[in-house]
């Protein structure tokens, strides 16, 4: 696991406290519990080719949770995409 940033204390602590059981699932988890990713929060699964990706919601005012890591997270096949051939010129 890889991770920089303003909260390294906070992950430090979440990482020693799941030590051994630590899975994409669980990674989405944490981000929710240190309050991290107002703008963007992306969980990578290198070894399942899956990538979550949660982006903040416009400032429009709605009622929607604003942040990043208060949003659903969307699962995307990282094989799939980067399997998709390049454009011919």
């Amino acid at each position: 696991m890889v991770y920089w940033g303003v909260h390294l204390g906070c992950w430090n602590s979440q990482i020693h406290s799941h030590h051994g059981h630590i899975n994409a699932t669980q990674v989405i988890n944490m981000v929710g519990s240190v309050e991290t990713g107002n703008l963007q929060a992306v969980v990578y699964d290198l070894g399942n080719d899956m990538m979550y990706v949660a982006n903040a919601a416009a400032a429009d005012g709605s009622s929607a949770k604003p942040s990043a890591y208060q949003r659903q997270f969307v699962r995307l096949n990282t094989k799939t995409l980067f399997s998709v051939p390049k454009p011919e010129l």
